[in-house]
C-alpha cells in the first residue's frame, strides 16, 4: 500500500515537470474566433450580416416594434393580459408600467447594444480587410446605418443612454454612464450622413439590405421631424426629391 502511494506521489511530480507552456495552452482551431476572422471578404459579408442579425430580433423590429410603439397609446387597449404569449407583460406596457423585468423592455436594451457592439467591431476591423474599396465602403456605410437605427430605438425608449461608438476595454465598459438625449440624436444624425453617400440608389445586392432610400427616408424621421422641428435644410430636400 505505502509503495502504491510512492509510485502515485512521483507519477505527480512527474507530470508536473512534464507539462510544458505548449502543452498546457492550444490554439483553438475549431470555429471563429477575433484572431482568425475578418480577413477575407467572404468574412466581411458574414459579419455584416451579424450586423444586421439583430434587426429581427423580438427587442427590435419583431414583437417590441408593436408592444413598446403601440400598446401604451390608444391604438391598442390590451385588457386582459392573458392573449398568448408574455400577454400579461403587453399588459403592463399598456398600463404604463414599464419595469426592467418586462422581457419586451430588457430585449430593447440587450438587442439593440449587441447590434451596436457588432456594427462598432465591423466599423473598426472592416478598413484592413483587401477588398473592393467601392464594396468596402458601401458595407461600411450599411453598418454605420444600422448603429443609427439600434441608437433611435433606444433612445426613443429611455432617453438618456451610454453612448459607445467603438469597441471598448472591459475597464471602459465599467466605467459607461448614461449620455444626454440631445448626444445620441448627433451621433445618430452623424452616423446617417455619413452613411448615406456610399449607400446603393436602389435593388440592394442581396435584396434586403439597406438602400439609399430608405436612409434618407429614415433621416427625415430621425432629423427633420424629431430633431429640427420640421426644418429640411435644401441639400437634403434635393436629395429626397
Amino acid at each position: 500500500m505505502k509503495n502504491i502511494k510512492y509510485f502515485i506521489f512521483l507519477i505527480g511530480i512527474f507530470s508536473c515537470i512534464g507539462c510544458n507552456e505548449d502543452f498546457v495552452t492550444k490554439q483553438f482551431t475549431n470555429g471563429v474566433v477575433e484572431d482568425n476572422f475578418y480577413k477575407t471578404v467572404k468574412d466581411a459579408e458574414q459579419a455584416l450580416t451579424g450586423v444586421y442579425d439583430p434587426i429581427s430580433r423580438k427587442g427590435v423590429y419583431r414583437e417590441s416594434f408593436v408592444v413598446l410603439g403601440e400598446c401604451s397609446s390608444d391604438n391598442i387597449d390590451e385588457q386582459t393580459g392573458d392573449n398568448g404569449d408574455y400577454g400579461f407583460q403587453w399588459k403592463a406596457v399598456s398600463d404604463y408600467r414599464w419595469l426592467p423585468d418586462n422581457i419586451f423592455i430588457y430585449s430593447r436594451w440587450y438587442d439593440c447594444y449587441a447590434g451596436i457592439f457588432r456594427a462598432n467591431t465591423f466599423i473598426q476591423k472592416v478598413p484592413a480587410i483587401v477588398m473592393d474599396e467601392n464594396i468596402k465602403k458601401q458595407y461600411l456605410a450599411e453598418a454605420t446605418f444600422l448603429r443609427a437605427v439600434y441608437y433611435w430605438n433606444l433612445v426613443i425608449t429611455f432617453g438618456d443612454v451610454p453612448l459607445v461608438n467603438k469597441v471598448l476595454s472591459q475597464s471602459e465598459y465599467r466605467k459607461l454612464a448614461r449620455s444626454p438625449i440631445a448626444d445620441v440624436y448627433k451621433q445618430i444624425e452623424a452616423d446617417l450622413n455619413a452613411a448615406i453617400p456610399s449607400l446603393p440608389v436602389a435593388n440592394s445586392n442581396p435584396v434586403g439590405r439597406v438602400t439609399k432610400g430608405a436612409a434618407l427616408g429614415f433621416w427625415v424621421v430621425c432629423i427633420y421631424i424629431k430633431i429640427n422641428g420640421n426644418k429640411l435644410p435644401m441639400h437634403q430636400n434635393k436629395s429626397l426629391i
